[in-house]
């Protein structure tokens, strides 16, 4: 299986994703933590599409009665709580969202990489990443499942870091949305790598319209642009803390890896007291405007 989105949903454990890069789209499920998972050899055990379909791992949410992921950078897959979820009659797969040209220079733009949130005011969204530009895209899905919105020009969004694949969340508490992304800082920019592939800064940003952003922290850097980086976040949030794991290219002796891209570790990171964090980075950036 590729490219798995592991969550919990009724006591059981899910893998949803890939059989290949591209594939079928498939579920498995864990009823022993972990330690087993059923095989989706058919429509009623987990086998939901077959195709050649692509995407990467993102955050499932839970949005009026259904369990939403994003389906690579354009659609959304979803079922009702209640369903079977390795019952392929139980999810629906929209329709692909309408992409035009976005912002000066970015003509025929490639979306993909997505991430999913939701919240009673937006509704559910998909945050895809937009290859070479900081920007993502606000693709909204609509209360029929298998429709979605088309991004209009003022739903391009900067969001520095954007152009790679980012991770996104929304925090019930603070009400704000939350991303760690990898930006390109201005004294990386000239480094010689293109922008997709300078991911030696991790950083925490919060939003709560999805709109404007603001940068809380930068929670992880290197100077080695060429051969470390911390990329392909995924985060919870613990307590006041946010919890992360990253896929890291780090030199730990020996041979270094052949680029940040190419990575050795997967390391674990915490960001304490974070949402204190994002009040005071939302005050300063109030002061300032």
């Amino acid at each position: 299986m590729k490219r798995g989105s592991l969550f919990g949903h009724g006591g059981e454990l899910y893998l949803w994703g890939y059989r290949a890069a591209p594939g079928d789209i498939v579920i498995r499920k864990s009823s022993d933590e972990g330690e087993t998972w059923t095989e989706p050899t058919d429509e009623t055990s987990g086998l939901l599409l077959r195709g050649r379909f692509g995407g990467t791992p993102n955050r499932p949410v839970v949005f009026h009665g259904r369990i939403w992921l994003a389906q690579s950078g354009k659609r959304v897959m979803s079922a009702p709580l209640e369903a079977d979820l390795l019952w392929a009659d139980s999810w629906i797969l929209s329709e692909g969202a309408k992409i035009g040209d976005g912002p000066p220079g970015l003509k025929h733009p490639v979306v993909t990489e997505a991430q999913i949130v939701a919240s009673a005011e937006t509704g559910v969204v998909i945050l895809p990443k937009v290859g070479g530009k900081p920007y993502t895209i606000l693709i909204r899905a609509k209360d029929d499942p298998a429709a979605i919105s088309d991004p209009g020009p003022s739903d391009w969004i900067e969001l520095p870091g954007a152009e790679k694949k980012f991770a996104a969340s929304y925090d019930p508490v603070s009400r704000r949305f939350l991303s760690l992304t990898n930006p390109v800082l201005p004294e990386y920019a000239d480094s010689g790598w293109p922008p997709e592939l300078i991911r030696n800064v991790g950083t925490l940003w919060v939003s709560e319209d999805l709109r404007r952003w603001t940068e809380v922290c930068r929670f992880l850097e290197t100077p080695h642009v060429d051969y470390e980086a911390f990329q392909y976040f995924s985060f919870d949030i613990d307590g006041e803390d946010l919890v992360v794991a990253a896929r890291t290219a780090f030199d730990v002796g020996g041979p270094k890896p052949p680029r940040g891209h190419d990575s050795n570790l997967i390391t674990f990171h915490r960001i304490a007291d974070f949402r204190r964090l994002a009040d005071e980075a939302e005050r300063k950036a109030a002061a300032g405007r």
